[in-house]
């Protein structure tokens, strides 16, 4: 990775944070040829970024608020557009690690006919159109109704099937910290599309001040922090993108302290349990809890997952579960799995995060509006303004919207903000991951609108490119030269037997290195052996009852910006989030590896461990 620390180099843009957001903007920014820089005061992605329900999927609460006519179905409409829109684009960024995956909804047999397979069908005609003109040569399949004999036959752990019917349906599902850390990385990559500019990259770098003209108070550069090397430093940007997620308020008051606090913590936990719950690719929607919410039960990575909850929670980058939350999952689980499962024995790990949510203003309304040139009183506005009003939102989006009188996190919408400060600070806020790309794209496209903002800028492209290429690891970076059903996943299948017949990886591990790692599985298998020995074998498993190989670490270390044992084993290899005892038993090993690698002292590789193993008990 390029050093960051260049005193010669002014920036473009200096994004603070590296989770999704600031994923989606350096992935933007790059692509179109601006010089940007990318930091993150812990880990990319080991915020809420890495502690998702670990799906794009197209937004099927708000068809239901939609159809409902709950809060604004103009708003809800736009949403589900855009939503529908960018769920396919995870299957084609990186078709490797994405993937259709199958969900029941178990009801009633009226329910099922009259109400959820209507509801299915029109969120998929409406997802359909959403790809008529565009590139996208692979989706995701339509809502079909199933009756007791079939949701036997593929779930045969629910209770009560006698009872049920239900429809299938198809979202996305992926896995976020890899998501995350491979649009950086593709991101970094000088001329990855012609005219692209490499981003620089720097986790463990912590945010301490603005640089700032005396005169006019505009932004001109930052002050920043090594936490490694416990050393302070400058650079210099034109500007500073704030995509700090849920600390992106002590930014904004860092800039300028009399404004108001825009982020309310949302948090969300979610279970793993041990496999044999559900099949593989498959899972369940429960879509109503008793109090009100939405749980996905599904396969993750072998295992079953189940989430999430919906709290309002201070702001705090380690977050632990609750074990009321814990307690109100495990009862809905018993409601379709009934209660001879022993679901304490059987959990494997309980972790949260903390989604951040945005308020709006009536000051962001009226910015929107002079942005739009529109209408923005409702006893003036016509309905077709009103349409108008919400379909154009995609160029410029000034926050999020509190329907009636709910009380808590899950009345508020999962919309973003972008919002600029006079002295040049752009705060990136809100979102979800569907739209990471969606609401990068809009960013750079508000900066380079702003003629004060983006004054000597040189983008190669004015127009997003992102829609036109895929992420390091995929058989093709152009999107249009590949029928990924026809091609791509069978050679992905003819390089996992290559895998396994010349390299001899167990087949599983096979899968696994080609679905967290696509066409770079190789390497790390060649990394394994290079840096084996007769003592020490690494491409073998890191736990016997997981498929990740202590290669992954050594691969991880040298191209993927491992600084710290817990990046290797909550976000690279992710044994952490799928099992708590099953990374406390592997620890000692992957610091080993690491003091090895990374040539720490003794006392170093101690103090290394001790902190791994504190942090691990956030997880419950």
């Amino acid at each position: 990775m390029k050093e960051i620390q260049d005193p010669k180099q002014e920036y473009d843009m200096l994004i603070v944070g590296g989770g999704a957001n600031g994923a989606g903007v350096a992935l933007e920014a790059a692509s179109r040829g601006l010089k940007c820089a990318v930091i993150d005061s812990y880990d990319f992605a080991s915020g809420t970024s890495s502690r998702s329900t670990k799906m794009a999927h197209g937004g099927i609460r708000y068809f239901e608020q939609m159809m409902k006519l709950e809060g604004d179905p103009f708003e809800n409409f736009a949403l589900l557009k855009e939503t529908l829109h960018e769920r396919n684009y995870f299957l084609m960024a990186a078709p490797y690690q994405n993937k259709q995956l199958k969900l029941l909804i178990p009801s009633t047999f009226l329910n099922s006919l009259f109400v959820y397979f209507p509801g299915c069908l029109a969120y998929h005609l409406m997802y359909l159109k959403q790809l008529m003109g565009s590139n996208y040569d692979v989706g995701v399949d339509g809502p079909s109704l199933a009756f007791k004999n079939k949701i036997r036959s593929l779930y045969p752990d629910i209770k009560n099937i006698h009872k049920l019917s239900g429809v299938l349906m198809h979202e996305t599902q992926m896995m976020d910290g890899r998501m995350n850390l491979n649009a950086l990385l593709t991101s970094s990559i000088e001329g990855f599309i012609p005219g692209m500019k490499g981003a620089n990259l720097a986790n463990y770098v912590e945010f301490r001040d603005y640089i700032k003209n005396a005169q006019t108070g505009k932004i001109e550069g930052a002050v920043l922090f090594d936490k490694l090397k416990q050393k302070e430093f400058k650079v210099r940007s034109k500007l500073v993108v704030n995509c700090a997620g849920i600390h992106a308020d002590e930014l904004r008051l860092k800039d300028n302290p009399s404004t108001f606090q825009r982020i309310i913590g949302a948090k969300g936990t979610h279970l793993i349990f041990k496999k044999g719950m559900l099949p593989q690719d498959q899972g369940i929607i429960i879509p109503k809890t008793r109090d009100g919410r939405l749980i996905f039960i599904l396969n993750y990575l072998g295992q079953t997952m189940v989430g999430t909850t919906d709290e309002k929670s201070p702001i705090t980058h380690h977050v632990q579960p609750d074990q009321t939350e814990i307690d109100f999952i495990i009862s809905e689980l018993k409601q379709v799995f009934g209660d001879d499962y022993d679901y304490q024995g059987n959990l494997e790990s309980a972790w949260a995060g903390i989604r951040p949510l945005v308020k709006e203003t009536d000051e962001d309304r009226k910015l929107k509006a002079e942005f739009l040139g529109i209408e923005t009183d409702p006893t003036r506005m016509s309905i077709l303004q009103k349409a108008s009003h919400n379909a154009k939102r995609s160029l410029i989006w000034f926050g999020t919207k509190i329907h009636g009188t709910k009380e808590g996190t899950a009345a508020i919408s999962r919309n973003h903000v972008i919002e600029f400060a006079p002295s040049g600070l752009v705060s990136v806020m809100g979102g979800k991951w569907t739209t990471f790309r969606k609401i990068g794209e809009e960013a750079v496209d508000m900066i380079l609108r702003d003629k004060a903002l983006s004054n000597g800028f040189e983008p190669k492209y004015k127009e997003s490119q992102t829609l036109n290429f895929a992420y390091i690891g995929s058989y093709s970076r152009a999107f249009a030269l590949f029928g990924i059903k026809q091609n791509q996943i069978q050679l992905f299948e003819q390089y996992e037997d290559h895998l396994v017949f010349n390299y001899d990886i167990p087949r599983e591990c096979a899968k696994s290195l080609i679905h967290s790692y696509g066409t770079l599985a190789l390497k790390v298998v060649q990394a394994g052996e290079q840096a084996s020995t007769k003592q020490r074998k690494l491409n073998e498993r890191l736990h016997p009852e997981f498929p990740f190989l202590k290669s992954e670490i050594i691969y991880a270390i040298k191209n993927e910006m491992v600084e710290k044992p817990n990046d290797i084993v909550c976000r690279r290899v992710p044994i952490g989030v799928l099992s708590k005892q099953a990374a406390v038993q592997i620890m000692p090993e992957v610091v080993e590896i690491m003091a090895k690698e990374k040539r720490w002292s003794n006392s170093q590789k101690k103090q290394e461990l001790e902190e791994a193993l504190a942090n691990l008990q956030f997880i419950k």
